[in-house]
């Protein structure tokens, strides 16, 4: 029997809490989204496409990803929230498993770093304490934590190799992560001025001890390169947050 699942009854279901079934709203509004619209301009068809939309808490890189997963045609009410259709149980269970796999590509990536600096033993304890005290109690539900610290992490790890070496390629590299961490949860902003002030130290200190390896001409083109990279991956969503609340950086606490 080929029914379509919006016509199943739908039911009662304590696996989706409020949260979940807002991300999964947010999500599918955001698939509306992923088909370039070039009536208005092939600039506004960019705008639109790329990530952007937020009700204010959650940030708009993961509905966004989300969406690749869905189906067309589904629809959330919100007046009917407490009420999950087959449909919705579907689209949760499949993200979940995209959770899942992007929180194993973080541990795996976790592994290899470490593993060239630890040793084995000290890594798989490091790896094990990760994945259950912060990984897994997210990687099964369908929310953004487990993209953010895929993104944080990789951010983290470029971010501290510029302070060995300082490759102009580095700060775009450094400039595209924060963007995308940013547009995955509004709290990459410490990271970044905590590397910015250890950045001008080691800006300071290059001056008086100079290398080959770490050009502190280079790190001022670099930084320049790094705000300019950043912003424009944020660009979208600071366009949307100035039109919806008059604050370019807008979040809710």
């Amino acid at each position: 029997d080929h029914r379509d699942l919006h016509s199943f009854p739908t039911r009662r279901s304590s696996d989706l809490a409020q949260d979940q079934k807002n991300n999964m709203r947010l999500a599918l509004e955001a698939r509306e989204t992923l088909t370039p619209d070039t009536s208005a301009g092939l600039g506004q068809a960019i705008r639109r496409w790329f990530p952007h939309q937020s009700d204010g808490v959650v940030a708009p890189l993961w509905p966004w990803v989300a969406a690749w997963v869905a189906r067309d045609g589904h629809r959330i009410e919100v007046a009917r929230f407490n009420e999950h259709t087959p449909a919705d149980l579907a689209f949760f269970e499949r993200g979940k498993w995209l959770n899942v796999w992007i929180s194993g590509l973080f541990l795996g990536l976790l592994a290899l770093w470490l593993g060239r600096r630890w040793t084995v033993l000290g890594t798989l304890n490091f790896v094990l304490l990760a994945l259950l005290g912060a990984v897994l109690p997210r990687a099964v539900a369908f929310q953004p934590e487990p993209l953010y610290l895929l993104l944080f992490f990789l951010s983290w790890v470029v971010g501290l190799g510029l302070c060995a070496r300082n490759p102009l390629g580095g700060y775009v590299l450094f400039g595209l992560l924060c963007g995308l961490a940013g547009l995955a949860k509004s709290s990459i902003q410490p990271l970044m001025a905590v590397w910015f002030a250890v950045m001008a130290v080691r800006w300071v200190m290059a001056w008086r001890w100079p290398t080959e390896r770490w050009s502190p001409a280079r790190h001022v083109i670099g930084v320049v390169m790094w705000a300019s990279v950043f912003l424009l991956v944020m660009a979208p969503r600071l366009a949307d947050a100035q039109e919806r609340w008059g604050r370019p950086f807008f979040a809710y606490p």
